[in-house]
């Protein structure tokens, strides 16, 4: 398993955010939209959903494109 080490914590929206597409995630839903102006962390958040997918083991892989 890895750990996610950054200097830059979720702050603002992100933590909701976050936990919002985790719930569509437990939900089922198989396509989910994250959407903010340049420079909003957009990449960060999804970066911390991966985090909280790898961690939960429900998920081995990940593609995550840019």
């Amino acid at each position: 398993m890895f750990k996610l080490v950054s200097k830059y914590k979720p702050n603002g929206d992100q933590p909701q955010a976050i936990e919002k597409l985790v719930d569509g995630l437990n939900k089922g839903y198989k396509e989910q939209i994250l959407l903010g102006a340049t420079g909003t962390g957009k990449t960060r958040t999804v970066l911390g959903l991966i985090y909280k997918m790898l961690e939960s083991k429900r998920f081995r892989r990940i593609l995550f494109l840019v």
